[in-house]
C-alpha cells in the first residue's frame, strides 16, 4: 500500500516538477542571449557571432561591423516617457530586421538606442542596405504619435588577417563617435 502511494507522489509531484524545471532551463537558456523587449539578439550572443563570423572570414567577401544609434533618442523619452519609446524601440527593431537576418542584428543595452549588425558582403551591398535602413528610419513615422527618428549610422569593415574582436570593436565605437559628433543623419565608414 506504502509503494503504492509513493508511486503516485512521484507520479503527480516529482514528474510535473521535472517539467517545470525543464522549461525554465529552455526559457533562461532564450533570455540569456536575447533582448526581452525586441527579441534580437543581446551582447552576450553579439560577442560569441562576432567572433565566429572573424574566424571564419576569407577574402571573397567583407565582414562588417554595423551600429545604428537614433539621433536625440533622450528626447523621445523625455518627450513621451520610457513606455513609448520602448515601442519605438521595438517598432525601429521590426524595421531592420526587415533588411537583415535577425540573427546578425543585435540590441547591445537593454535600455538603449543602438543596435548592432554583423553584415558579410561586399563593400557596396553592405553599405546599400545601411542606406536603406537608415532612409527607412528617416522617412517612417512611429508609435501612434508619428514620431520622427533619425540614426547615425557606422560601417566599420574588418580587414583579413589584420583585425580580431577588439579592434573591430574599437574601429565600430570610433566610428560611432564620429557619426555622434559629426553630421547626424548619415553614415560614417571606416
Amino acid at each position: 500500500m506504502m509503494s503504492k502511494l509513493l508511486f503516485v507522489l512521484l507520479i503527480f509531484l516529482i514528474i510535473p516538477l521535472i517539467v517545470i524545471t525543464l522549461r525554465y532551463r529552455k526559457l533562461y537558456r532564450i533570455y540569456k542571449y536575447t533582448d526581452v523587449a525586441t527579441h534580437l539578439g543581446n551582447g552576450l550572443l553579439f560577442q560569441s557571432t562576432l567572433m565566429a563570423e572573424i574566424k571564419k572570414m576569407d577574402s571573397s567577401n567583407s565582414l562588417a561591423l554595423v551600429i545604428i544609434d537614433l539621433d536625440n533618442f533622450g528626447e523621445v523619452n523625455k518627450c513621451y516617457g520610457f513606455n513609448i519609446a520602448d515601442n519605438v524601440i521595438k517598432e525601429i527593431a521590426a524595421l531592420i530586421v526587415t533588411h537583415v537576418d535577425i540573427k546578425n542584428v543585435f540590441r547591445q543595452y537593454s535600455k538603449g538606442d543602438e543596435f548592432l549588425i554583423i553584415l558579410r558582403d561586399n563593400q557596396e551591398n553592405i553599405y546599400g542596405v545601411v542606406e536603406k535602413i537608415r532612409q527607412d528610419i528617416e522617412f517612417n513615422t512611429f508609435s501612434q504619435y508619428k514620431i520622427k527618428i533619425t540614426a547615425s549610422c557606422g560601417i566599420a569593415y574588418c580587414q583579413v588577417g589584420i583585425d580580431d574582436f577588439n579592434s573591430l570593436i574599437s574601429k565600430v565605437m570610433q566610428v560611432w563617435m564620429d557619426s555622434k559628433s559629426g553630421k547626424k543623419n548619415s553614415i560614417i565608414v571606416k
